[in-house]
């Protein structure tokens, strides 16, 4: 008993750092907004209410009320999203998004493989382009001329482990649909893309689950952080998905060495 209460002294220690630290940095987690809700009952209750954009900082923005809160962040060329929400929400969402930007979505990335943050993958997918039309790159026309086949949809990232969960390695079958199952994985501690800004995508493993992400928007100062820190509740450690305490607390002080300016 003493041993589980001095780790959960240590849990609660490390999340009051992080809210010391949201001063600069700003977090955008799944939670909804001053809501605390369990996970299964966000899915159900998603279709309900209105879906709700809000600026964050710098190129970045937060969209509420479809599902999981979803990342939006606008660069120079392109969108990219962290987490699609459920898919009953999905043209709410595409629509928030084109109301701060007619650029096209080429990225979708999943911090979990949780209904709430994957459910709108294919919809948000076929809205974006893995390459622009004619009409914005002529690569587009290249790629028929030379006979390649080259793929539509933006691509949708995650962790490998969140590609395990959905889909059925191991033959049984599968918990979510195919077209709605990461298209691009990785594997190591890190990921980077390049959207006007620096875009880092982190591994933290045995968090929520053994396939979290959390995604630092490097210039706007912003970090999606999933369902890895909430100021709404208790947090949500999934053990039969290879979640656990330590691996929260492990993942918290990562993110605040990403917070704490240099």
């Amino acid at each position: 008993m003493k041993r589980n209460v001095r780790v959960f002294t240590s849990a609660l220690r490390v999340a009051l750092m992080v809210v010391f630290l949201v001063g600069t940095a700003r977090l955008v987690s799944a939670q909804e907004n001053q809501q605390a809700r369990d996970p299964s009952q966000r899915d159900e209750k998603a279709g309900h209410g209105k879906v709700e954009l809000l600026h964050v900082q710098g190129n970045v923005y937060m969209i509420a009320g479809a599902g999981a809160n979803i990342t939006v962040q606008v660069g120079n060329e392109f969108v990219i999203v962290v987490d699609s929400g459920v898919p009953q929400k999905s043209e709410e969402v595409l629509a928030a998004i084109r109301s701060v930007t007619d650029k096209h979505i080429l990225f979708v990335i999943d911090t979990s493989a949780d209904d709430d943050h994957t459910g709108g993958n294919e919809n948000l997918s076929k809205a974006g382009w893995a390459l622009p039309n004619e009409s914005i790159n002529p690569l587009s026309n290249w790629g028929t001329q030379s006979g390649l086949t080259l793929p539509s949809g933006a691509s949708i990232i995650a962790h490998i482990n969140v590609l395990n969960r959905m889909s059925a390695p191991d033959g049984k079958q599968s918990a979510a649909p195919q077209n709605r199952w990461p298209t691009d994985t990785y594997e190591t501690d890190s990921w980077r893309l390049y959207n006007g800004e620096g875009v880092f995508i982190y591994h933290s493993p045995n968090a929520h689950t053994d396939g979290d992400s959390y995604v630092l928007f490097r210039k706007s100062d912003v970090v999606s952080v999933g369902d890895i820190f909430t100021l709404a509740s208790y947090p949500v450690i999934k053990a039969d998905q290879g979640g656990s305490i330590n691996g929260l607390i492990d993942a918290l002080n990562d993110i605040i060495a990403l917070l704490e300016p240099p």
